[in-house]
């Protein structure tokens, strides 16, 4: 440990605005560079869990301090990386699962016109379709198609 602690800290680990998670367990690899940490500590260090988002939440916003605080509780040794984030905050999102019927919009309003897109592979089928209820990013909402058929699609922003 000795060691550890002689070296020296050449940077702040810098913490990303976005990130994309898989679990639920949001890591400090997942939501900053850790590249200025010393080899001995970068593996341990990226796989540090932070903070849990629940399951049903398509996305989250975490106060970076919050995330600072909990990497210098659980792994002191990390303390001279970790600046404060002065009240930023970083969302985080799960990716869209393959198959999964979505609308790019940045909110949809029941009656509204859409495109459902569907990436199947090498492939991305497109139908057009009006919804049946309103829906904000991360949401889900119904939409029947011009052949009456009525499915269950996710909203995501029109920038993911």
């Amino acid at each position: 440990m000795g060691a550890i602690a002689a070296l020296v800290m050449a940077g702040s680990l810098v913490f990303a605005e976005q990130a994309e998670i898989r679990g639920e367990i949001v890591r400090l690899g997942d939501v900053a560079d850790v590249s200025p940490l010393p080899s001995e500590l970068r593996s341990r260090a990226a796989a540090l869990p932070l903070a849990r988002v629940r399951s049903d939440a398509p996305q989250a916003s975490i106060p970076v301090d919050f995330l600072a605080a909990q990497a210098r509780a659980r792994m002191p040794v990390l303390a001279g990386w970790l600046a404060g984030g002065a009240g930023r905050q970083l969302t985080v999102r799960r990716p869209v699962p393959a198959g999964m019927p979505l609308v790019r919009a940045d909110g949809v309003v029941r009656g509204e016109h859409v495109t459902v897109r569907v990436d199947a592979g090498l492939f991305q089928i497109e139908r057009e379709g009006l919804a049946l209820g309103n829906a904000h990013p991360g949401e889900r909402l119904f939409v029947r198609t011009a052949d009456r058929q009525v499915i269950a699609v996710r909203c995501v922003g029109s920038d993911q």
